[in-house]
């Protein structure tokens, strides 16, 4: 695209951080210092985080305190803004969510919104709000829906708008393989304000749509979707603590919290007339040009 207009400002997303104090992801916590080193070293103003902060089994004040403090060590010192995901409910959703509120500094409710100060542009982070398995109940009250409603009927068409919700919705959109999922943990429209969610997708095609979740690679290629032109633009976020790659015996998805598969993410572009999210390799810091998505905002 030549007539991108001027760089406005940058920054990072990832998805499925996992900092774990079990051991399964084992390297969590190095990915997120590479990760936090990668956004120093480009600059951003700021990262996006897609939820699954924490692994969460037991509690998760540790493991947050543990998020935190990698911050605090790193030399990347701007704004960290998280959505929270089925894992940060993990323990339950009444400890779940009041640690998720207490680690990101939230008074009231844990979704919320921030403007990018130079453009105006709108960060919209959803919350799941039910139970960990994001498949087994609606995960968005009515309040919730209605404040998300709210907000796009005011800012859509005026400035950027970026929607991050931490799990894609099954067979829609980016995430997932759309003839036969490998991976069945994910929003269902069967419920009444997934439906919702999945109309507000399809009404406001200007919208940027961020999620995480299912952990897959970029290599597999389902990384965007706009539905055919049919739903806004959705960019799907490999996970940070390691991405998952098909299994050939039983069609699933194999995880490897350790060593092997890829920690994964994107540095963007917010330009004035688009933005462009370079898929990036973190542990070596290396831009993919073959992961990079190119979304026209004019």
């Amino acid at each position: 695209m030549k007539n991108r207009g001027r760089l406005v400002y940058t920054f990072c997303t990832f998805a499925d951080l996992h900092i774990d104090c079990e051991g399964f992801y084992s390297k969590s916590s190095e990915r997120w210092t590479q990760a936090l080193r990668f956004a120093a070293e480009k600059n951003a103003d700021f990262i996006v985080s897609a939820g699954d902060n924490v692994t969460n089994a037991y509690g998760s004040k540790e493991e947050w305190e543990l998020f935190n403090s990698l911050i605090a060590q790193s030399d990347f010192h701007n704004p960290v803004w998280s959505a929270n995901g089925n894992h940060d409910l993990r323990c339950g959703k009444e400890r779940g969510t009041e640690a998720f509120m207490q680690a990101t500094a939230l008074d009231d409710v844990p979704y919320f919104y921030r403007t990018e100060p130079k453009s105006g542009d709108l960060f919209i982070f959803m919350a799941q709000e039910s139970e960990y398995n994001s498949a087994a109940s609606d995960q968005f009250s009515d309040a919730q829906m209605l404040w998300l409603e709210t907000l796009l009927d005011k800012y859509c068409g005026k400035v950027k708008v970026f929607l991050i919700e931490h799990s894609p919705i099954k067979g829609f959109g980016a995430g997932d393989r759309m003839e036969k999922p490998y991976y069945h943990a994910l929003l269902d429209d069967r419920f009444k304000n997934v439906s919702r969610l999945r109309s507000i997708l399809k009404k406001y095609k200007n919208l940027i749509f961020i999620s995480g979740h299912t952990h897959e690679d970029f290599s597999m290629g389902y990384n965007f979707s706009n539905e055919n032109g049919g739903a806004c633009n959705m960019i799907h976020v490999p996970a940070l603590a390691g991405s998952t790659l098909p299994n050939p015996n039983d069609e699933g998805l194999d995880y490897n919290g350790g060593e092997g598969f890829c920690s994964q993410g994107y540095f963007v572009e917010v330009f004035e007339n688009a933005v462009i999210f370079h898929g990036a390799e973190i542990p070596d810091g290396r831009l993919c040009p073959e992961y990079e998505y190119i979304i026209s905002t004019v």
